[in-house]
């Protein structure tokens, strides 16, 4: 497939969703770290709903006795899931066997000895659609935290995920709880910077669109350049009608 029809498909994503941002919803969470615990708990799951721009977490709140907050927390989770399994889950690569919903599944399972009921209808994954918009190489690994600082939207609270699994150790929950929040909310900046094709990326040009017919004709430059020569085009018969 050419870059010129992944990238109009990958945008038509994005377009989907903001036509039903009243259906969609922003997903992240943080966990301990995999080499403290092979099942890591779950120390904040947070949501921002596009419909109210308002954002649902749910955390930890203390270091004695975590265990039955993140009971509490996983069983609330499972409720609110089901309130909102028709929504559009747009999220920031969550969809791999070591980070996102398949750590929360088996986290669940561990502790409840049976399955959290996933039945989401629509699963987005925005870096995989920056991979199709841009191709991989737009921006440097680390990705999120290196293309939000990139396009200037960066804030002090949002960690990296080794961070909060390091602060998780020591027990401060509310810095993770923070950072979990920041960074739904700039998932929904990235998103509306993507959809106004005003986000900023390292890529180049010809890797981006690639070099075919379609994506040349794709260009803004090309496309202002046919206007022009369609304008000059028009002036020049127009005087040679005068002249007649």
């Amino acid at each position: 497939m050419s870059r010129y029809k992944i990238r109009k498909r990958a945008f038509k994503v994005l377009e989907d969703i903001n036509e039903k941002k009243i259906k969609t919803l922003i997903f992240h969470y943080a966990s301990e770290s995999f080499k403290n615990n092979s099942v890591p708990a779950i120390s904040c799951i947070s949501i921002y709903l596009l419909e109210n721009y308002q954002v649902k977490s749910f955390y930890l709140m203390q270091n004695d006795g975590y265990k039955s907050e993140e009971e509490k927390l996983l069983i609330e989770f499972e409720s609110f899931i089901q309130k909102y399994k028709d929504y559009t889950w747009l999220h920031w690569n969550c969809s791999g066997s070591l980070f996102g919903f398949e750590v929360i599944k088996r986290r669940f399972k561990y502790i409840f000895k049976r399955e959290i009921i996933f039945e989401f209808s629509n699963l987005v994954d925005l870096s995989q659609i920056f991979n199709q918009l841009y191709t991989p190489k737009y921006i440097e690994h680390g990705k999120f935290l290196n293309i939000v600082k990139y396009n200037g939207t960066y804030q002090r609270e949002i960690l990296s995920g080794e961070e909060e699994a390091e602060l998780f150790s020591k027990g401060n929950f509310v810095a993770i709880h923070n950072s979990c929040e920041a960074k739904v909310r700039k998932i929904s900046s990235l998103f509306e910077l993507a959809l106004s094709k005003k986000l900023k990326h390292k890529a180049r040009w010809c890797d981006v669109h690639g070099i075919t017919i379609d994506s040349i004709y794709e260009s803004k430059a090309v496309k202002l350049t046919t206007l022009i020569l369609a304008i000059w085009g028009f002036i020049s018969m127009f005087f040679q009608i005068l002249k007649f």
